[in-house]
């Protein structure tokens, strides 16, 4: 996922706002103690719910989910 910045609930929900390859817009939750994209940046994350126009990614690292971000 691309960080395409915050959404306007983002700072709400302590999420960042990105869009993935196709363009779907992704909604990345980070997890405690894992560091904050910045725009630009790209985000390894799995998606863990989805709705009609968007998807969330909520990831829990402990729990065998992804979290990456690579600059």
């Amino acid at each position: 996922v691309l960080v395409t910045g915050q959404g306007r609930k983002d700072s709400n929900t302590h999420r960042v706002t990105g869009r993935e390859r196709t363009g779907a817009l992704v909604h990345i939750g980070v997890p405690a103690g894992q560091e904050i994209p910045q725009t630009g940046d790209f985000v390894d994350c799995t998606v863990t719910d989805s709705s009609r126009h968007y998807l969330l990614a909520d990831p829990q690292p402990e729990a065998g989910q992804v979290y990456r971000v690579h600059h």
